[in-house]
């Protein structure tokens, strides 16, 4: 589900991902929305407010993903594009 691309061609409302032990196929445990070059809206831990912060690319063994992922949705009854 989504588009896959390079994280340098991510666009802001792209969803940025964090793996443990760098696994992103399999074991995915954070995510971040995109918003420009450097940095994301987050949530860092449970609890803790969701705010702009740097991208960062490790902490306690995971590790930032290679791609960010670009998700469309189409509003059916309002014959729109969504982004």
């Amino acid at each position: 589900m989504g588009t896959h691309m390079p994280r340098a061609e991510a666009k802001a409302g792209d969803m940025i991902f964090w793996a443990h032990g760098g696994d992103c196929a399999n074991d995915v445990t954070h995510v971040g929305i995109f918003m420009r070059d450097g940095w994301m809206v987050n949530a860092a831990h449970k609890g803790t407010p969701v705010r702009e912060q740097a991208i960062w690319t490790s902490s306690d063994g995971t590790s930032i993903c290679p791609d960010a992922v670009r998700y469309v949705a189409l509003c059916v009854s309002c014959s729109m594009v969504v982004l």
